[in-house]
């Protein structure tokens, strides 16, 4: 879908994914502007750029890529602001506990 929109999008020298009508990358506000426009139309609620940033973390290390990658992914400073992704979800540990019944068994 990337490639389909920097193919339609016009040619500017700003590195952002997403433009602006001057030609310029999306501040931190238009950004949050447009998926809480996007989330309300889809009437979807809670979803921030913060939700979706830590989703896609916590997606990309649940399916088994690296804590280090994933900090270059989400541009994280720290190792240890990425490493607070890897917290286990309450479905995390429902499903340890699963593992553990079985192996009893």
């Amino acid at each position: 879908m990337l490639q389909a929109y920097f193919a339609e999008r016009p040619e500017v020298d700003d590195p952002h994914v997403f433009i602006g009508q001057r030609g310029n990358g999306l501040t931190d506000a238009a950004v949050y502007d447009v998926v809480k426009k996007y989330a309300r139309l889809s009437n979807v609620d809670q979803v921030s750029p913060h939700v979706l940033r830590h989703t896609f973390a916590r997606s990309l290390l649940d399916k088994g890529v690296d804590l280090v990658t994933v900090q270059q992914f989400i541009s994280h400073k720290r190792i240890d602001s990425t490493a607070r992704y890897t917290k286990p979800s309450e479905r995390d540990l429902e499903v340890a506990v699963e593992r553990l019944e079985l192996e009893d068994v």
